[in-house]
């Protein structure tokens, strides 16, 4: 099962209403949602529940508010669901903004058994076309909490 999120989570987000109790696959884009409220996270969670614990669940191009949720509140990403990629935001010395694409495999790694979490995205970032550089606008080890989490 594949869905594309839109527009906020909350109290009327549709795909709470999709019935996922015999799902053997998942992927949810949210590449379009724009936030989450205290309503649409209780209705993930209890979604998320709603699916089999053998289910295999990607999440990708996750935006910032939905990483911040993951690994702030208890639940809300289950242990076999994994992050493919997510947008995180990079600032310049003026305080311009970056919004740079994470991509598993390539700027992180889960941990896996004795192997640590990797993390190859955490330095300095130079953009291609402008040569502008920019740094993380977040602490990397408090935003990627759900790599070492499973």
């Amino acid at each position: 099962m594949e869905f594309h999120l839109e527009g906020p989570i909350s109290e009327k987000t549709e795909i709470f209403s999709q019935d996922v109790r015999k799902a053997t696959s998942l992927t949810l884009d949210l590449h379009r949602v724009t936030f989450i409220n205290s309503i649409g996270v209780k209705n993930w969670i209890t979604w998320m529940m709603s699916v089999p614990t053998n289910c295999k669940i990607e999440l990708r191009n996750c935006p910032f508010v939905i990483i911040s949720q993951i690994n702030m509140v208890q639940g809300f990403l289950p242990k076999t669901a994994r992050v493919q990629s997510f947008f995180a935001p990079y600032v310049d010395e003026n305080g311009d903004e970056l919004i740079r694409h994470l991509t598993r495999g390539v700027d992180y790694e889960y941990a896996n058994g004795a192997t640590p979490a990797v993390l190859t995205f955490v330095e300095n970032y130079i953009d291609p076309q402008t040569k502008q550089e920019y740094e993380p606008d977040f602490v990397p080890s408090k935003i990627t909490k759900f790599l070492t989490d499973v």
